[in-house]
């Protein structure tokens, strides 16, 4: 039998095809057991206050690079005229690209799970640094990264924080 184009119809497929037996979707589990996961063994997602800290951490490790990059153009620059002034800047400018670094490799460190110590470390030595700039340079320049490390250390030291990371096996402060 054929259909009107001409077709073999579905009983008479001369290669034998039969078409895939259709079960009956089912839930998952068994009936009158928990689901799986559902006594606690499962991962804890992590929470928003380790993700805005990390980010915090990459925003101001890449501004950190960037100033240090800048630095270093201008330490070069007013080497040229001023030896001793362009040594100094150009020593700022290491410490700049350095501390970038680390604040951004602190940051993964933390958004993966694996240390919240380090970038609670990093944190604290920012802001040292910062106010010693603001005692150094009588300048205000300096108050948002000083906000900004003690927000990355707030963030950090909230209680879902501490208890994600804890749940991963790191200690935190």
């Amino acid at each position: 039998m054929s259909t009107p184009s001409g077709y073999p119809g579905p009983g008479n497929d001369p290669y034998g095809y039969q078409p895939p037996v259709q079960y009956p979707s089912q839930p998952y589990g068994a009936p009158g057991y928990p689901p799986a996961g559902a006594f606690g063994a499962g991962p804890v997602a992590r929470p928003g206050v380790v993700t805005g800290a990390a980010v915090l951490a990459f925003v101001v490790g890449g501004l950190g690079i960037l100033a240090g990059l800048l630095e270093l153009i201008a330490g070069g620059l007013i080497g040229t005229f001023i030896g001793s002034l362009g040594a100094v800047i150009t020593i700022l400018s290491v410490v700049s690209l350095a501390v970038g670094g680390v604040y951004i490799w602190a940051g993964v460190q933390a958004l993966t799970g694996k240390n919240a110590k380090i970038l609670t470390i990093v944190a604290i030595v920012h802001i040292a640094l910062q106010i010693l700039l603001m005692i150094v340079l009588f300048g205000t320049l300096s108050l948002i990264g000083l906000a900004v490390s003690v927000a990355i250390i707030a963030l950090l030291l909230q209680q879902p924080s501490k208890d994600w990371f804890r749940a991963n096996g790191v200690p935190t402060f």
